[in-house]
């Protein structure tokens, strides 16, 4: 077998056939990724004209001296029970790297650890991948301890299976989930999708939002850039969710009118400054979704809490999972949420649509040049913070 570049049409076919196919090792993400000056690679180690195992590549600059780090986001996209077939990969691949004057390459495999129920308990006789994480450790990829990792890889995803109806979906949901949901519709909170021609809004809400997750790993400054790629694609979908500020101040009111209080009146005077601020209405919210093979992806979310009692994204939420299942999805993804189960804010925010815990094997590194290595990662750990 040997590993060479192929085109993006033979990559492609071959990752569709795989498990571990998924939008981060695809051509749209390397044209994304590209904005932020990335060289990308597509490569598959071949024979007889077959691929059995393909990688996306992204490479940058680390050093004026030219060396490079290297990364396979999500990947690589390989039957990773087949020990010699990823030793094998392993070896080409660090080849590659070398001959292009790499010091590191990074990979954070699409591979689950153990199966975890909703409360992230790891349930008896499911998956258990340690054995995997030891054949990496064997061939020689060194695991990520944390020291060094900065959180754009982070390990913990949340998912919910579509494969029900609206209702059953609707009713599986916890009691404090449907109670904002139905709250958020008394008061005046709706959700649209914004179209392309508008996407300075999504620039302005995320820029006055107190709450932001971007897990697209790009520069702000490209967010036009991004969302032009998705749409030609067909791939986006960017919701934000409106408060009706009248609605929301007649719905206090009429409150009022059956249990006063101080707190209502507070709440209603808080309500008429932001009539007097933003008028009849304002975006308190949005998500940028990404529609891939049958999986919708939460990318972006961001939440501009100019009240702290509105819960806008559990809305957004559930109207593009019923989007997201009228597109014939079967995965809702609410992608990362963090790199530990254990006092996840996030988690505690999602856990109420009754979604699986994804705890992903993590990261790991094959490292040619120890010194360059460390400078990178301790800079990039520095520019996220």
């Amino acid at each position: 077998m040997k590993l060479k570049d192929i085109n993006k049409k033979d990559f492609e076919d071959f990752c569709l056939e795989s498990e571990y196919d998924n939008f981060f090792q695809s051509k749209y993400y390397a044209e994304i990724k590209r904005l932020d000056n990335y060289h990308t690679y597509f490569v598959g180690l071949e024979e007889n004209g077959k691929i059995y195992a393909a990688a996306l590549l992204l490479s940058k600059n680390i050093s004026i001296l030219q060396k490079r780090g290297f990364y396979a986001p999500r990947g690589f996209i390989i039957d990773y029970k087949n020990v010699d077939l990823v030793r094998s990969f392993s070896k080409e691949l660090i080849n590659y790297v070398k001959e292009k004057n790499g010091a590191y390459l990074k990979i954070d495999p699409l591979i689950t650890l153990y199966d975890r129920d909703n409360n992230g308990n790891i349930i008896e006789g499911g998956i258990n991948n340690t054995k995997i994480v030891n054949q990496l450790k064997e061939i020689g990829w060194v695991q990520e301890d944390g020291e060094l990792s900065y959180p754009l890889e982070d390990r913990i995803l949340y998912k919910l299976d579509l494969n029900s109806n609206e209702d059953e979906l609707f009713n599986n949901f916890s009691d404090d989930i449907k109670k904002i949901i139905e709250t958020n519709n008394n008061i005046g909170i709706t959700t649209k999708k914004l179209e392309k021609a508008n996407i300075q809004k999504l620039i302005d809400i995320i820029d006055r939002s107190t709450i932001v997750v971007d897990n697209l790993g790009i520069s702000p400054s490209n967010y036009k850039e991004i969302t032009n790629i998705l749409d030609n694609h067909n791939l986006l979908d960017i919701t934000v969710a409106e408060l009706n500020i009248d609605q929301y101040l007649e719905f206090l009111i009429n409150k009022k009118n059956t249990t006063s209080n101080e707190e209502i009146d507070k709440k209603i005077e808080e309500v008429k400054q932001l009539q007097y601020q933003y008028g009849h209405s304002i975006l308190i919210g949005l998500t940028l979704g990404v529609i891939y093979h049958n999986e919708y992806y939460v990318l972006i979310h961001a939440a501009n809490l100019v009240d702290n009692n509105l819960y806008p994204l559990e809305t957004i939420y559930w109207e593009t999972i019923k989007k997201a299942k009228s597109m014939n999805c079967n995965t809702y993804n609410f992608y990362e949420i963090g790199d530990k189960i254990e006092n996840n804010k996030m988690l505690k925010e999602i856990k109420g649509f009754n979604g699986n815990i994804v705890e992903l094997v993590g990261e790991f590194n094959y490292i040619l040049n120890t010194y360059y290595y460390k400078r990178s990662m301790k800079k990039q750990k520095k520019a996220y913070y």
